[in-house]
């Protein structure tokens, strides 16, 4: 019995196009861990930004109405809003609590106008 003598062309071909598909995969790899990577930061710095942005809007309310306020600390805000963020980039939608609670601050900020129209504000 007589071995098959294989090419060193062929061997040379195929261990490159089998390089080149490993090289590939790993890059589609390395790209999509990349691109989580990126989404997440992204989500992280709008969610410190918001987090910011409503104890500013706070401090402000509690200026103009000369009431006293208490600002938690933006990582706790953050948290929340990068949650939200999250289910947002996820499924399309706010989750549930986010919509309570923007929901309950229309209604407080309805209350306050009528309260304001009933004093002739």
């Amino acid at each position: 019995m007589q071995a098959a003598t294989v090419s060193p062309w062929v061997l040379i071909v195929t261990s490159a196009a089998v390089g080149a598909l490993l090289s590939s995969l790993v890059t589609v790899i390395n790209a999509y861990f990349e691109r989580r990577s990126r989404r997440r930061e992204l989500l992280f710095k709008e969610a410190l930004l918001l987090a910011h942005n409503d104890n500013d809007v706070k401090m402000q309310i509690a200026m103009k109405t000369g009431e006293s306020a208490a600002f938690p600390n933006p990582i706790y805000s953050a948290e929340r809003y990068l949650g939200w963020l999250e289910e947002l980039f996820a499924s399309g939608k706010l989750p549930a609590d986010a919509r309570r609670m923007f929901e309950e601050g229309k209604r407080k900020i309805g209350e306050q106008r009528a309260r304001e129209q009933n004093r002739g504000i």
